[in-house]
C-alpha cells in the first residue's frame, strides 16, 4: 500500500502541472497570457481582473555554474526517444517510463522522485534571454498547487535552472514537494525539463539534474 500511495502522489505531480500547460503555446516575447486582457467597450460590469502573475525570480548575480562535480545517478542503457521526434533524453536505471496526457512521465521505483520533459514552440526564431527563459518555465508551471519559484540560475553547459517548491493535496493530506526545472533552447522550441520530489528524496534532485543534464538534446 505504501508504494501505491506514493506511486500516486509522483503520477500526480506530474500529472497536474501537464494538465496545467496542455495544448497551449506561449509567444516568448510578449506577456503572460494570464494578463493579457483585451479591453472591451463598454466593458461588462461583470468582468473581473485578471490575476497577477508570479513574478519572475531574478538571477542569481553569480558566473555560470557547473553542476558537473555532482554525484550522478545510473542510467538505462537506451534513451527516451520522443515519438513526435523534438527531444531525447535518459533514463535513470529502475524507473518506469508511461504516457499522461499525451507526455512522458519518468517515475522511480518508490515513486518518491519523477520528472518529464515540455516543449514549449518558439513562435519566433532567434536567441532568447535567460529572463525569457525563466519566464516561459513560470508561464508554464505557475498554476501548480502551491508553486513557488526560487531565483533562478545560468549553467555552465546551456540554459537556466530554477528550483521551486510546491504543495500537493490528496485527501485529507497535504504534501510538500520540491524540485529543480532545467530550461533550455534549441533552434524551434524550449524545452522544459521538470523533476520534483517528495521530502523522502529531496537529496536526489541534484544528483538526478546532474545526469540528465546532458542527456536532454533535441532532435
Amino acid at each position: 500500500m505504501k508504494y501505491k500511495y506514493w506511486s500516486r502522489l509522483a503520477l500526480a505531480v506530474v500529472t497536474s502541472a501537464l494538465l496545467i500547460i496542455g495544448g497551449r503555446e506561449w509567444n516568448l516575447t510578449s506577456q503572460p497570457i494570464s494578463v493579457m486582457v483585451q479591453a472591451q467597450t463598454p466593458p461588462p460590469e461583470t468582468t473581473e481582473p485578471a490575476d497577477e502573475p508570479l513574478p519572475l525570480p531574478e538571477e542569481v548575480a553569480v558566473p555560470a555554474v557547473d553542476i558537473s562535480s555532482e554525484s550522478l545517478l545510473p542510467l538505462a542503457e537506451d534513451a527516451y526517444q520522443d515519438a513526435a521526434n523534438r527531444f531525447a533524453v535518459g533514463i535513470l536505471e529502475g524507473f518506469r517510463v508511461t504516457s499522461v496526457g499525451g507526455s512522458v512521465l519518468f517515475e522511480s521505483p518508490d515513486g518518491n522522485l519523477a520528472y518529464t520533459v515540455v516543449v514549449q514552440p518558439l513562435i519566433e526564431r532567434g536567441l532568447i534571454s535567460e529572463s525569457e527563459l525563466g519566464r516561459t518555465a513560470i508561464n508554464a508551471f505557475e498554476n501548480g498547487e502551491g508553486f513557488t519559484p526560487q531565483p533562478y540560475f545560468p549553467i555552465a553547459s546551456g540554459g537556466i535552472v530554477i528550483p521551486w517548491t510546491g504543495s500537493l493535496t490528496l485527501g485529507n493530506r497535504s504534501q510538500p514537494i520540491s524540485g529543480k526545472i532545467l530550461a533550455r533552447q534549441t533552434s524551434d522550441n524550449v524545452l522544459l525539463l521538470l523533476i520534483s520530489a517528495t521530502e523522502t528524496q529531496t537529496d536526489q534532485l541534484d544528483s538526478a539534474l546532474a545526469t540528465l543534464l546532458d542527456t536532454l538534446e533535441p532532435k
